[in-house]
């Protein structure tokens, strides 16, 4: 009996050592709800990059809210306040961008809110900047109107890669032709060209279309740059537009190829993380070479984020679970996703629930947010029902904090707030009312380093703004409405010795004066205004 016991006993504890939150478990993180709203985040070297994802109006077939991305610090600070944006902020190396994650697939749409393409500072303020200008000139009889944009990815590691396309409209009376030039750049963190990739990066494989907004590609893409190196590949496209990529190999900073991977038939290849970077052949499968371009662990996985303090989270017959380098199980594979270990702590996924994990399995963030980002810099972010969450140590006040917008005194009408203090994230409405004779000239909300908020025109006289973490000032310009030269209307300012003001109608004593009587006269006053 006892043997059997024992041996219970034994099988349980095995048991239990595989079960996450029970063998070697750690003391579970503090974790602060704010009053900021939010869909989604990602962590960015510390920083909470978070979005939402707006409201598609199907009828109308465009958003009737935008989406929107803000970055907040670990202390539910504000480092920039939301903005309408389909793209996001990413951080690295002291510069934030509001980009794509990868600037090869190009759209113009999506682009919009990032012209002039501008690479910002900790502090807010500009680093660098890239201008799209026009310009119309004659050559040779010819009528030609240039136009030049830009298009970037993340700094990462001290480079981003720049696009810039320059169309040319030519022509001469009615006959005309329009082209495209492209020029792929590596920038470093103050903005100068490091290099300027060959022309087989610059060119358009595929369009669809016949209006600008439609999506295209160029023939070689880049991945961002990681550890010394760049993934590059190359796209061909099919006469359904189909994009199919390979993989061709590592440039270094100076655009010269280190790792050649052609012939390798992998059809694509990710940034080198932890010395290590992932491969995926042509069954779809992922694997991972070092820096000499050698396969070190076989293409044998569905999925992976990479490798990170030695570990790497990969997918295995639908769930993912952890390996090391010598390509050993160290997590088993029991969530629906995994993302890379920070400080000894993973977010993962498990039964559509996020929370984090140790490098042991312990749950230390149980399974109940939507959302959760890495662990990178002692922070993680998560959001639950809309709301953002900060995991780790934080100076938040959690529900207590709120933003004041103030209204300035006004010349020419009225301005009502739907609310004065209001969280960040939450929505004002504004209802403007101009007085008689006046009308809104502008509408506009700065926060307190005088940066523009967005603010959504909601109908006639009725705009929305989202409260950033920061005290805003709303500022309405009325001006008068210019009326015609009516003699029995004409409106004057109702100062002492001018004519009485009646509600709002101001009548006009010099348009009403009769030659043929005195001011002496007893009924003078009563006929005066008739």
């Amino acid at each position: 009996m006892k043997k059997r016991l024992l041996s219970a006993l034994l099988a349980l504890c095995m048991v239990l050592a595989l079960m996450p939150g029970t063998a070697g478990a750690v003391d579970t993180l503090p974790i602060t709800k704010t009053n900021i709203r939010a869909d989604g985040v990602f962590n960015n070297k510390g920083y909470g990059s978070i979005y939402t994802n707006g409201e598609f109006d199907e009828d109308a077939g465009d958003y009737a809210v935008f989406p929107q991305a803000a970055v907040v610090d670990r202390n539910g600070n504000f480092v920039f306040p939301y903005k309408d944006s389909f793209s996001n902020y990413y951080f690295s190396d002291g510069i934030f961008s509001l980009t794509e994650e990868s600037p090869y697939i190009i759209s113009d749409n999506y682009s919009t809110e990032d012209r002039p393409l501008t690479y910002y500072k900790e502090d807010g303020s500009p680093a660098f900047s890239f201008e799209s200008s026009e310009r119309e000139y004659i050559k040779n009889g010819m009528n030609y109107a240039e136009n030049t944009q830009y298009w970037g990815g993340p700094m990462q590691n001290g480079v981003a890669v720049i696009i810039k396309r320059v169309m040319t409209h030519s022509w001469t009376g009615v006959a005309g032709s329009v082209s495209y030039d492209y020029y792929t750049y590596l920038v470093d963190a103050s903005g100068a060209v490091i290099c300027t990739l060959p022309d087989d990066f610059n060119q358009e494989i595929s369009y669809s279309g016949s209006d600008y907004e439609d999506w295209f590609t160029m023939k070689s893409s880049l991945a961002w740059y990681s550890e010394g190196l760049i993934a590059w590949g190359e796209n061909v496209s099919d006469d359904d537009w189909n994009i199919t990529h390979t993989a061709k190999g590592y440039l270094d900073r100076q655009g010269n190829t280190v790792i050649d991977l052609s012939g390798r038939a992998f059809t694509n290849s990710y940034p080198f993380y932890d010395g290590l970077a992932a491969v995926v052949d042509q069954n779809d499968l992922t694997g991972f070479i070092n820096k000499s371009g050698e396969l070190v662990i076989p293409c044998m996985y569905e999925g992976t984020s990479g490798f990170s303090e030695g570990v790497a989270s990969v997918k295995k017959d639908g769930k993912y679970g952890y390996i090391n380098k010598e390509n050993e199980v160290v997590i088993p594979f029991a969530y629906d996703n995994a993302y890379k270990m920070f400080n000894g702590v993973a977010a993962v996924v498990k039964d559509g629930k996020c929370g984090l994990i140790d490098s042991g399995n312990n749950v230390v963030v149980p399974f109940e947010y939507d959302d959760i980002s890495e662990f990178e810099g002692g922070t993680a972010y998560a959001v639950k029902d809309g709301y953002l969450y900060i995991i780790g140590e934080t100076t938040y006040k959690g529900e207590a904090g709120s933003s004041y917008a103030h209204v300035p005194a006004v010349t020419g009408g009225t301005v009502v707030l739907s609310k004065r203090n209001a969280g960040p994230g939450d929505w004002v409405n504004i209802y403007v009312t101009p007085d008689k004779g006046y009308k809104l000239e502008s509408l506009t909300v700065t926060d307190l380093r005088g940066w523009p908020v967005t603010v959504r025109e909601m109908g006639e006289n009725a705009f929305s703004f989202t409260m950033p973490n920061a005290r805003v000032n709303v500022n309405p310009v009325f001006v008068k409405v210019e009326e015609e030269n009516d003699p029995y209307s004409t409106a004057v300012p109702n100062i002492e010795g001018s004519s009485p003001n009646y509600g709002n109608v101001v009548l006009n004593p010099t348009a009403m004066n009769y030659s043929d009587i005195s001011a002496a006269d007893w009924f003078y006053e009563a006929v005066r205004f008739c």
